[in-house]
């Protein structure tokens, strides 16, 4: 988890699809819940290479588009 590490911030496309486990992974880190979070977090990582992977691939896609 990215906040173990130090982390204070970031960019979460998750977020912007899976808003509720998002914000439930950060009220479980911060209730000192860590080892729940830790599960949350194992089980939200296919989602978000989902997300990331479709969202850069539209991206590049749509930058590289003839006009």
């Amino acid at each position: 988890m990215y906040v173990c590490a130090g982390c204070v911030g970031g960019i979460c496309a998750l977020a912007n699809v899976l808003g509720a486990e998002v914000c439930r992974l950060y009220s479980l880190y911060t209730e000192g819940r860590h080892d729940d979070a830790q599960l949350l977090q194992q089980r939200l990582v296919a989602p978000n290479a989902a997300v990331c992977t479709t969202t850069v691939y539209t991206l590049y896609i749509d930058l590289h588009r003839p006009i």
